[in-house]
């Protein structure tokens, strides 16, 4: 049975929708400015292509190919992005706000800037991206990869964060005042200045992370592990460290003796 085709006109060139990727018509490479909202755009391969500045608002580009693309300025409110491959993408100052993003590949891309408040990045890959001063208020970043990617001034209240990686990030100066991040990888973190104030830290792997001048003050530690951790200049007041694990852990805090250290490990058992 012959499958139907569906085009879309976008500045007078027909981009396929629906036809099989070996059959689709090929698409023009700069369609940037034009109005694309709540077009259906799913499996297409679109690698390279720029888009900046366009309106893809309601869109769906689930399973697309957008690796490379120009999508800076982009209006993506709202879309349906899971599974779409973002991979080096240039997404600067895009809007990605109450977008789907779960499963999405953004591997090296760049999302400094942008607004992904209230977007679900579930299972989605940021390994290595750049997400300077991103919005990602009420984000749900359940079980993201987030390797190596720079969080520096990103707005990351009130997000949703469980089971994701946040080892090599740079996190400097981030406000993560009374979240629950029991059990997150921070391993080899750069957390800087970051505000822990009362938040949730039991379980927690920080081996290696650098807390210089980190507030965690009524921080729950127990349990973290802390094995190499920089904690110079930190304020440890009323801090809970039972049971962590500090071995080789540089402190120099303000409030050691407010801590609660009980049975925290400071040395190797035999």
């Amino acid at each position: 049975m012959k499958i139907r085709e569906k085009f879309q006109m976008v500045e007078g060139w027909r981009i396929s929708v629906n036809t099989p990727r070996q059959e689709r018509i090929s698409f023009i490479t700069e369609i940037f400015g034009a109005d694309l909202a709540g077009a259906q755009l799913s499996e297409v391969d679109l690698a390279g292509v720029d888009l900046h500045m366009s309106d893809l608002s309601g869109a769906d580009f689930s399973k697309s190919d957008l690796s490379g693309a120009n999508l800076s300025g982009v209006n993506f409110a709202d879309s349906k992005l899971i599974g779409v491959n973002l991979a080096g993408a240039n997404l600067c100052g895009a809007d990605l706000s109450m977008s789907n993003l779960a499963g999405a590949v953004l591997t090296g891309a760049n999302l400094s800037g942008a607004k992904l408040a209230k977007a679900d990045l579930s299972g989605a890959d940021l390994t290595g991206a750049d997400l300077f001063g991103a919005d990602l208020y009420q984000t749900i970043l359940f079980e993201t990869k987030l390797i190596g990617a720079d969080l520096s001034g990103v707005n990351i209240s009130r997000t949703v964060i469980k089971g994701a990686i946040f080892s090599e990030a740079d996190c400097f100066g981030v406000d993560f005042a009374c979240m629950n991040l029991s059990g997150i990888d921070f391993a080899g973190a750069d957390l800087a200045y970051c505000v822990f104030l009362g938040a949730d830290l039991s379980g927690t792997n920080l081996l290696g992370a650098n807390l210089t001048g980190a507030d965690l003050l009524g921080a729950d530690l127990s349990r973290a592990n802390l094995t190499g951790a920089g904690l110079a200049d930190v304020d440890l007041f009323a801090a809970d460290f039972c049971h962590a694990i500090l071995v080789g852990a540089d402190i120099s805090p303000q409030n050691p003796v407010s801590s609660n250290l009980v049975k925290a490990r400071w040395k190797f058992e035999n």
